[in-house]
């Protein structure tokens, strides 16, 4: 007996499922060309990160110096190419360079002088003196100023050599609805458009924005989205790297193939950390959030560096489409090997002398690649 497709639902189904996976086939087989010989988006920011190899976190943060003080810029402003620093808003409305929401790390805990809040509950001429955590303590000088006092962004930005890099990252309490609320985030979204005022203002009379002497040589971003989105409406010319969640949808775009089909006009550095990331970091960057969730974040990207940020291909894909990729934690050489072979074009260290002999031994080089200049 004859049977048509009519009499047998079951036709229509499998014709169905072999037009899905065409379609799927062509779908992939289009985006894996794509990734590999991406489009050249135009018009991308002018600015001098392309050709940026090594930047000292926080001037110098393991190497005997306390972090994000006078001494520590002008130590990894002579050994790397780029300097990066924190910033917050003081109760008096000036803008500090400091990383950490409190003072208990950085500052001696026992002192009852030392203020119980933060930066922002903390007038700047009240400021406790640094007494740094061991790793920072081999060169410190009691009493001298440039190692024991917070500096403003003013004194950073007169004391760094103009053609130096400078990655600004803007702090900010957590304060994620339903997730994470801090009550003490509100004074500081407050102060938040005060504060990218400020810092642009002091870029703008230190000659680090566009028309300036030293214009394209600065780069900002915050790990908060919000943040990160509010900074590009400040200044939209001045370079950005992008927020944790931003950096998340890079790797859901790429790993599900729809990366090479979006124009990412607001990626102009992609950056990811290159060091562990376990249960413990998540948590203690998570604060407050599900125990599940921090176990699913740490299974999904923990690793030491997370093997699933490590995409030679993406690497390659953001790098033909002129986006620099930094990565941050370098300093290993077993680090600094995987950070090469994935193909990113800078590294950010805590130790910006080991990495500086690093180059030393390799005749003066990292061995890292460099960026396609996207500009006609």
């Amino acid at each position: 007996t004859d049977c048509s497709i009519a009499d047998n639902p079951m036709l229509y189904d499998a014709d169905w499922v072999t037009w899905l996976l065409i379609l799927l086939c062509f779908y992939w087989l289009i985006s894996g060309i794509l990734l590999r010989a991406p489009p050249i988006w135009r018009n991308r920011k002018r600015h001098f990160f392309r050709s940026l190899v090594s930047v000292a976190h926080r001037g110098s943060k393991s190497e005997g110096l306390p972090e994000n003080t006078l001494a520590a810029f002008d130590e990894g402003s002579k050994l790397c190419d780029g300097v990066e620093l924190d910033v917050w808003l003081s109760k008096d409305g000036e803008v500090l360079v400091f990383h950490d929401d409190d003072f208990t790390r950085m500052c001696e805990p026992a002192d009852s002088r030392v203020p119980t809040g933060g930066i922002p509950e903390t007038d700047s001429r009240a400021l406790p003196k640094l007494a740094p955590p061991p790793e920072q303590r081999e060169h410190f000088r009691a009493g001298d100023p440039a190692h024991e006092t917070i500096p403003t962004l003013h004194q950073v930005l007169c004391a760094l050599p103009g053609p130096t890099r400078l990655t600004i990252e803007v702090k900010k309490r957590a304060k994620m609805k339903g997730l994470i609320d801090d009550p003490r985030a509100s004074a500081t979204d407050e102060g938040l458009g005060k504060l990218l005022t400020k810092v642009r203002a002091l870029l703008g009379e230190s000659g680090r924005l566009e028309g300036g002497t030293w214009a394209g040589r600065t780069a900002w971003f915050s790990m908060d989205h919000p943040t990160n989105v509010a900074m590009r409406r400040v200044d939209p010319k001045l370079a950005n790297i992008n927020s944790v969640p931003e950096m998340l949808t890079v790797y859901a775009l790429y790993y599900t193939g729809l990366l090479p089909f979006m124009r990412l006009e607001w990626l102009d550095i992609f950056g990811f950390p290159g060091d562990k990331v376990d249960h413990e970091r998540v948590k203690k960057n998570l604060k407050g959030a599900p125990p599940a969730l921090c176990a699913l974040l740490a299974g999904a990207f923990g690793g030491d560096p997370p093997p699933i940020f490590l995409a030679p291909l993406l690497m390659s894909h953001l790098r033909a489409r002129g986006v620099p990729i930094q990565v941050l934690g370098i300093n290993s050489r077993a680090a600094l090997d995987k950070a090469r072979e994935a193909g990113v074009t800078a590294v950010l260290t805590d130790k910006p002398r080991w990495l500086a002999d690093a180059a030393r031994k390799q005749g003066g080089s990292l061995g890292l690649v460099k960026v396609t200049e996207p500009f006609m």
